[in-house]
């Protein structure tokens, strides 16, 4: 009987064992989606996830999305970039061996964020540029309280570089506007009734004032008083132009104030090998 009830003992301590080591692995890792500031209903939440899902099965990198109160909660770290770096560091954020993947991350008391990317196809896919330019879409949605849509414009952007990096073509912005696609040629041309509305009339305008203009009597100011006397009106012994005065208005020349932004200022390197930007929204 007690030998019956010691293994009872030692299975039931097994068992308790093996759940909180289930649990602690489980809790080590974080989804595609973390809503912990709540700003995001649980239809938007399944909805980034299922996006996520998608770019990260074709082509291998995750595209984590993180919202906190305050990463100071999490983290041992003072600034939001560093925070950045050790969630997804902690939190085994990443796909495959290399772990790629990058994270955005909002601490919503101080409207802090800050993007994070990490593994060699993420460096090679979200560059400096790249980045920046995601970071002005994403921003304006946030700054007016917007979340879905920026999360939107996110994952859009993400899925659009990882396509170009995928193809060999990492995104620069300088060969996309050189590559911008032209105008259709038969947008470009003057048809007649176009022609025959716009330029005719115009012509025959311009011909009708030269004629009137030419038939005017030239009129100039006259560069002295006397000019405006008439002849036998008014006899003057003296004559002469007096200056009197001139006004002149000074403007002081200010400096033009640089505007402070978010993003665009250059990658920030993380003590774990990742780099991004951060800055407020």
């Amino acid at each position: 009987m007690n030998k019956i009830r010691r293994f009872f003992i030692l299975l039931l301590a097994a068992l308790l064992v093996m759940g909180l080591a289930l649990s602690a692995s489980a809790a080590g890792k974080l989804g595609y989606v973390t809503d912990q500031a709540d700003i995001l209903s649980d239809e938007e939440e399944q909805e980034l996830t299922k996006t996520a899902e998608g770019i990260a099965g074709k082509y291998g990198v995750g595209i984590y999305i993180v919202t906190v109160d305050d990463f100071a909660n999490f983290t041992d770290q003072d600034n939001v970039f560093d925070a950045a770096d050790q969630i997804y560091y902690d939190y085994q954020m990443g796909e495959g061996a290399d772990r790629n993947g990058l994270l955005l991350l909002l601490s919503m008391d101080e409207r802090d964020y800050a993007t994070y990317l990490y593994g060699p196809i993420s460096e090679e896919a979200f560059t400096d540029s790249g980045l920046t330019e995601m970071e002005e879409a994403f921003l304006a949605y946030f700054r007016s309280d917007d979340w879905m849509g920026g999360f939107e414009v996110y994952q859009k952007k993400a899925d659009r570089y990882l396509k170009l990096q995928a193809a060999g073509t990492p995104y620069d912005p300088a060969a996309e506007a050189h590559n911008e696609p032209s105008r259709p040629a038969e947008d470009e041309k003057w048809h007649f009734p176009v022609a025959g509305v716009l330029i005719f009339p115009t012509l025959l305008a311009f011909i009708l004032c030269s004629i009137w203009k030419g038939q005017m009597k030239s009129v100039h100011r006259g560069g002295a008083a006397y000019r405006y006397v008439a002849g036998n009106d008014v006899e003057l012994t003296k004559q002469m132009d007096m200056f009197t005065h001139n006004t002149q208005t000074r403007v002081r020349i200010q400096e033009e104030e640089r505007s402070s932004g978010g993003g665009g200022g250059g990658m920030s390197v993380g003590s774990h090998g990742g780099s991004g930007h951060s800055g407020k929204f």
